[in-house]
C-alpha cells in the first residue's frame, strides 16, 4: 500500500482594486517561489472576476502583479506592486489595491534628447533560484 501526501498547502486568496475602489479584473500576478517546496515552482492566479482563491505550497514567493489603467490605451500607464519576500506559512490574503501606488518618473540628463524607452529592473538572489523582474516601458506622458 501506499500513500500520496500532499505537500503542505494553504489557500491564498487574491483581491484586486482598481485607482476607484472598486472591484478590478484588469489585474495579472505572478508568483515564483524562491525557497522551501516552493523553490522554483510558478503561479499565475486567475484574477478576471477581481479575486480568486489558490493553494500554495509553503515557502516563499516574488509576488509581481500588473494592471493597465486602460487596457485600450496602455500608454496611459500602469499600476504595479511587487513583493518579492510574500510568505506563505498559512491562510492569508493579498490586497492587490491600486491605490497604493504612486508614480514613478523618468529624466534624462539631456533636456533635448527624445525619450524611446525605459525600464525597470529588480533581481533576487538566493541559495535556492534567482528571479529577475523587467517592466519595459514606451510612453512618457
Amino acid at each position: 500500500a501506499a500513500v500520496d501526501r500532499e505537500a503542505e498547502t494553504y489557500e491564498v486568496t487574491f483581491r484586486a482594486t482598481g485607482r476607484d475602489g472598486a472591484p478590478s479584473t484588469g489585474w495579472q500576478a505572478d508568483l515564483k517561489g524562491h525557497t522551501g517546496i516552493a523553490s522554483g515552482l510558478r503561479f499565475f492566479p486567475d484574477l478576471s472576476s477581481g479575486s480568486t482563491t489558490v493553494r500554495l505550497p509553503r515557502g516563499t514567493y516574488n509576488l509581481s502583479a500588473d494592471m493597465l489603467v486602460d487596457p485600450a490605451a496602455p500608454e496611459k500607464g500602469a499600476d504595479l506592486i511587487n513583493n518579492p519576500r510574500f510568505s506563505v506559512t498559512g491562510p492569508t490574503t493579498v490586497e492587490l489595491d491600486a491605490r497604493t501606488t504612486r508614480p514613478v518618473s523618468f529624466k534624462v540628463p539631456d533636456a533635448t534628447a527624445t525619450p524611446t524607452r525605459a525600464g525597470m529592473m529588480y533581481s533576487l538572489s538566493t541559495p535556492e533560484t534567482g528571479i529577475t523582474l523587467w517592466s519595459d516601458f514606451t510612453s512618457f506622458d
